[in-house]
């Protein structure tokens, strides 16, 4: 017999037993990492273990076992598989027959700075002088690719560029600052050091011809008591933007609250406030004109919301005067011919924006003169008083002679002087303008007093009613006094008149005119509303009220909620209207149903105006409510586990569905009606928390609210590996569910969380069994075959991937690519690849792989057949992607091919406005260039051209909206491939004809309770509808409108400022929000303001929470979108869709969330948010250049835009 010992390779021949290592692997909370993986070095090589693997001897998560290792000294390292740090490696003794334990702890993750730097690119004149305005682009590097163009968007003269990769870059001026010419030298080159800040500056020579001198703004911002209050100020015209906040660059004047703001070009601008303390409401904007080498002044009130104007019309003895009118001027948006309609010397004027006006008086009594102009400031949420004196006429009117019936006067005959003679025609108009005959009127002067001159009497030259044509009069200036106010009694008591005009009297025979309007006497009965709330405000329905005169024994009026006599249709709201002025009892007959009848209540009505009262009512004590929240599943199963605290102002109480006794039903009894918010404390193991909704309880009512738990996602590892256990790059997968793909990740793209070759790590992924589709192969490879894996909640799993190389041809021939334009011109930095039969991607390669990138790619060693080219990559986002083209391949032949790249087509919006910025319909442009006729703009005020190839294109306007001058002459318009050009353009109102009027339209939206919605229209029009607008706590905002009148229908939306103003011609009209389908009628008269505030009462929808849906897209390097048509042109494909990207939402509720973690690729959700004020952060993935967001309740036509890693949403229920 012969022993034969064969020692294991690499130890000595005289070791004949191994040893091991256990190496247990943890987090640094002491947690299992199970996806670890260990290699021990010796001095016969290396062995690696992944936890779990089929060679791993140890079942428990976070523990390898090595086993039979020769005796002797190793190096222990460890890979932790999640994409954190890895430790640094230990040293191992392994000892013969022993098994050595190590314990290895991982460091803390800490998030890792982006080896990147930041960028400022500034522009500058001559002198040093900041230039705003220019745009530049990015070459990565120098002559490589292109990014941008960055633009200076907030007019400070400095582009502020974040996450640059280090390293060589060059910039390009690609546009100039305004009306400057280009910089020298417009390109320069710089290095960009991880880290550091980095700074080129652009210089410019001589600008082109100086505008307009810079004028200067003064600015004061206060409370309603006048206390100075911090903010920033945002000032925007057609051109410009800046931004300057308190105390801060910019701002010249060193006391808070104030500012001094100089050098700014001259225009309109409106002017907005932001970054004002929590919990101060932000005022309307405001606007105003900047004139250079002026400066203007502006004010705003912070909180309370519009102010109130009263103005008492006195004579010299303080006696009230009826019939006077004014204009009130606050430079912004003036209110023309505002008239005492009550006709008592007391003018109510209410919501008015708080600042400073200038009053103007226009109409006095008959006999009275006109008051001088005033100025009075208006504060916000406060009623300020203004008393006027109209003093006495110092000249008689010649009074008509008594008489049971007046006679015709007998006219002074007008006697020429040593000048030359003139001649006046003159005329009255009722509310509808038509002329009114009869009329008679005396002209006053410095030659004389003439008349009375009546209709069709003598001295009316004209022979039409209704007009008096008065000749030979000597050339001057006059008072023209219509008498008729005076001399008829009982018109006096149905109409009332403009009794004055000033009227001059020219050379010559064309007769100057003078316009009368005699208006329609406003009812003098009140109105009076009430509003039935319970103790927490909200309107009740069903109530019953008796109003008793003073007095009296019998009620004057008797109502219910809706019922007979209740002019609003509202629920808790009963408008009683042509009430007696007076005092009365107001008793409430019937409370509603679970309620206690309130108390008596004084009450006084005043003529013309509406008062209002508010009556609460308080619940029947025994009546005590209950809440039972339900907590389930997507299925709908109970949960266990949850826990709840419910909330009502700022009481809370907290419970747990264990404590109720029922598994997965939390109750809070016995608590009192009102409204409540559930918000869920502890979620059930394993899943996500839910979130919180809001409930109404009536008495005696049980109210059931569900809430639903999503399971926590877990991640899916995925190795790609050849046969060899190597790993392998550049792989591509798709994760399918429910025959659609879920989700898309390739090695080290935007959605993989581990940048390890051949390691993808998709980190979020909603539980659920999917299939593993490898969609690209590693380069050389065959795609694995689709295998199936199972997410679980919480936890990692981890799928292996094999790929087997694609065998060798025999019989091959090469493939050159020539890349070019459309001019033949050479187009470097494309990718291409082959695509066979199978679908596989086959043989890849880029202009880069030879060093070149000279447009010229070459495949080599093609098995020989048939394929289609596929470019991968395009030359620039400014090229369409090539069609597929079929090549064939021939044995030992290069096959030549030339792929030509179309520049990608744009757009031109033209965006209208008038000097308000409220957008304007029916504006239509024609393009000179693009022979496809005119195209007019929507409600939105914007018209879209599109299909456009990139160069120079004119436009002009060929019709203006109603009441609109057509725009003048526009300059030519550049568009650059993909993009989409923009022109603001606005219109001048056309001057008004002279039997016209005009109309106001001022939209609010105000908070109400459920139940109580609807719309009211105010309309200074009717005299039953002019009563005030109670908008305290309300919003302007934009609403479509249609107005039908003698012209036909004309559609407008008030715009973002919520108001409208137009001049009409007279006669009768219907206005119609077309949103809540309303109407109301009315009235434009000649030179007559008529204003419409239309009020909608906005329900919270029971309070139903919000959700905020966050879809993901990285769009290819080089894009230069700007505006939303540009991203749903360039970015919106499946294929952009973006997973792994975190957002943090902070306000009333706070949340993070991961794009994929819904289940579908790209998208995020955060549902049951409480309506507030809310901010939503990106967490920026490295390498992004910028972050541009999009938002709407339409996600086709989001109506918001943000540049940054965040922006401000304000969500209603």
């Amino acid at each position: 017999d012969l022993d034969v010992t064969n020692p294991r390779e690499g130890a000595e021949a005289s070791q004949d037993v191994a040893g091991g290592v256990v190496v247990t692997v943890s987090t640094a909370d002491g947690a299992p990492a199970a996806n670890a993986c260990a290699t021990l070095t010796g001095s016969a090589g290396a062995r690696s273990l992944c936890d779990n693997a089929a060679e791993d001897q140890d079942p428990e998560p976070g523990r390898i076992a090595f086993r039979d290792l020769a005796p002797g000294a190793y190096s222990l390292s460890v890979e932790p598989g999640d994409g954190s740090p890895a430790p640094a490696p230990t040293s191992v003794d392994v000892v013969a027959g022993q098994s050595a334990v190590v314990n290895v702890t991982l460091p803390t993750v800490e998030e890792a700075l982006p080896d990147i730097g930041n960028l400022d690119i500034r522009s500058e004149d001559a002198s040093g002088n900041a230039l705003p305005g220019a745009c530049y682009t990015i070459e990565i590097p120098p002559g490589g690719q292109g990014f941008g163009p960055f633009c200076d968007e907030d007019g400070n003269g400095t582009v502020a560029i974040q996450g640059v990769s280090p390293g060589p870059i060059r910039v390009i001026e690609s546009t100039p600052p305004a009306e400057t010419p280009a910089a020298e030298p417009a390109r320069q080159d710089l290095d960009i050091t991880a880290g550091d800040l980095s700074e080129v500056v652009f210089s410019h020579g001589k600008t082109a011809p100086a505008q307009e001198a810079a004028g200067a703004l003064d600015l004061r911002v206060a409370n309603a008591a006048g206390e100075p209050v911090a903010a920033c100020v945002n000032l925007t015209s057609n051109t410009d933007a800046y931004r300057v906040c308190d105390n801060g660059q910019g701002d010249d004047n060193p006391e808070s609250g104030q500012f001094h703001i100089a050098n700014i070009p001259a225009a309109d601008y409106e002017v907005a406030l932001s970054d004002l303390p929590e919990g101060a409401e932000t005022p309307e904007p405001q606007r105003v004109t900047i004139t250079g080498g002026e400066t203007s002044e502006l004010a705003f009130t912070i909180g309370g919301g519009p102010g109130a104007l009263v103005v008492f019309v006195e004579d010299e003895q303080g006696n009230p005067l009826g019939g006077a009118c004014f204009t009130l001027d606050n430079g912004v948006d003036p209110l023309l011919e505002v008239c005492d309609q009550g006709d008592d010397g007391r003018l109510n004027i209410p919501d008015l924006p708080a600042g400073d006006y200038t009053i103007v008086q226009t109409d006095a009594a008959s006999g009275q003169q006109l008051a001088s102009e005033q100025r009075v400031t208006v504060t916000s949420g406060q009623s300020v008083d203004l008393t006027v004196t109209n003093p006495a006429e110092g000249a008689p009117v010649m009074p008509t002679p008594e008489g049971s019936a007046p006679e015709t006067p007998a006219p002074v005959t007008p006697e020429p002087g040593q000048g030359e003679t003139g001649s006046v025609e003159l005329q009255a108009f009722d509310d509808a303008g038509a002329p009114i005959p009869g009329q008679c009127y005396v002209l006053t002067g410095a030659a004389g007093q003439f008349g009375p001159f009546c209709d069709d009497g003598e001295g009316d030259s004209s022979g039409e009613p209704g007009i008096v044509s008065v000749t030979g009069l000597p050339a001057g200036s006059y008072e023209a006094v219509l008498q008729t106010s005076a001399d008829e009694p009982t018109v006096e008591q149905a109409q009332r008149a403009d009794t004055r005009r000033s009227v001059t009297v020219g050379r010559g025979n064309r007769p100057t005119r003078a316009q009368f309007r005699v208006r329609a006497q406003q009812n003098r009965r009140g109105d009076l509303l009430i509003r039935v709330r319970d103790q927490d405000g909200r309107y009740l329905a069903n109530a019953c009220f008796a109003l008793t005169p003073n007095g009296d024994a019998n009620p004057a009026a008797e109502v219910c909620d809706n019922g007979n006599g209740d002019q609003n249709s509202n629920n808790g709201r009963i408008l009683l209207t042509g009430l007696r002025t007076g005092r009365y009892t107001l008793t409430q007959t019937s409370a509603p149903t679970g309620y206690q009848t309130a108390g008596n209540q004084n009450v006084r009505i005043q003529g013309g105006s509406v008062t209002e009262i508010t009556v609460t009512n308080q619940a029947v004590q025994d009546q005590s409510a209950s809440i039972e929240v339900r907590t389930v599943d997507a299925n709908g199963d109970l949960l266990f586990g949850a826990c709840y605290v419910l909330m009502k102002g700022n009481q809370s109480s907290e419970a747990c569905a264990a404590d109720t006794g029922a598994d997965g039903i939390t109750r809070f009894a016995d608590i009192a009606p009102g409204s409540y918010v559930v918000r869920q404390t502890q979620a059930p193991s394993g899943f996500a928390p839910g979130g919180s909704t809001a409930t109404v309880v009536d008495p005696g009512e049980r109210v059931t609210v569900t809430i639903t738990n999503e399971l926590r996602p877990g991640s899916l590892l995925i190795r790609t590996t050849n046969q060899a256990g190597e790993p392998l790059g550049d792989a591509c997968f798709a994760l399918n569910r429910d025959d659609r793909t879920r989700y898309n990740v390739c090695d080290n793209d935007a959605n993989d969380g581990n940048m390890a070759q051949g390691i993808i790590l998709l980190s979020s992924v909603t539980a659920g069994d999917y299939l593993l589709v490898e969609t690209r192969p590693p380069a050389g490879y065959q795609p694995a075959s689709d295998q199936a894996v199972t997410i679980n909640g919480n936890q990692r799993t981890q799928a292996a991937v094999i790929n087997a190389p694609i065998p060798p041809a025999e019989r091959t021939g090469d493939l050159r690519v020539f890349k070019v334009d459309f001019n033949g011109n050479a187009l470097a930095g494309s990718c291409f690849t082959l695509v066979d039969g199978s679908g596989r991607l086959l043989y890849p390669a880029c202009d880069s792989d030879d060093g070149a990138d000279d447009g010229v790619i070459l495949l080599t060693g093609v098995a020989i057949g048939d394929y289609t080219l596929r470019e991968t990559r395009r030359p620039s986002a400014d090229y369409e992607t090539a069609a597929d083209l079929t090549v064939r391949i021939a044995e030992s032949v290069t096959t030549d091919v030339e792929v030509e790249n179309a520049l990608r087509l744009g757009r031109i919006l033209i965006r209208k406005s008038n000097p308000s910025g409220a957008p304007l319909a029916n504006a239509c442009f024609d393009l000179n260039e693009d022979a496809r006729g005119a195209q007019c703009t929507n409600e939105n005020g914007e018209t879209l051209f599109t299909g456009l190839a990139p160069g120079v294109y004119t436009m002009r306007e060929i019709q203006a909206p109603e009441g609109y001058l057509v725009a003048p002459a526009l300059e030519a318009v550049t568009v650059r491939p993909g993009s989409t050009a923009t022109v603001a353009i606005t219109n001048q109102p056309a001057p008004p004809p002279p039997d016209s009027g005009s109309l106001q339209v001022v939209k609010f939206f105000c908070p109400t309770t459920p139940g109580n919605g609807g719309i009211a229209f105010i309309d200074s029009s009717d005299p039953d509808g002019g009563g005030l607008a109670r908008t305290a706590g309300c919003e302007l905002g934009d609403a479509s409108f249609e107005l039908n009148g003698p012209t036909g229908p004309v559609d407008f939306r008030t715009g973002a400022g919520g108001r409208y103003q137009a001049t009409l011609p007279v006669g009768d009209f219907v206005l119609t929000e077309l949103g809540a389908g309303e109407s109301e009628s009315l009235i434009i008269s000649v030179n007559t303001l008529t204003t419409v505030v239309v009020v909608n009462y906005v329900e919270p929808e029971g309070e139903a929470p919000a959700t905020v849906k966050v879809v993901a897209y990285t769009c290819d390097p080089g894009f230069q979108g700007r505006v939303w048509a540009d991203f749903a042109d360039g970015c919106l494909d499946e294929q952009n869709l973006t997973n792994n990207v975190a957002y943090r939402l902070s306000g009333p509720f706070a949340a993070r969330r991961v794009t994929g973690d819904t289940g579908i690729g790209g998208q995020t959700e955060f549902t049951d948010l409480p309506p507030g004020d809310y901010r939503l952060r990106q967490e920026t993935p490295a390498g992004a250049v910028a972050t541009y967001a999009f938002c709407g309740l339409d996600p086709a036509a989001p109506n918001g835009r943000s540049v940054g890693d965040a922006l401000a949403l304000r969500l209603a229920s």
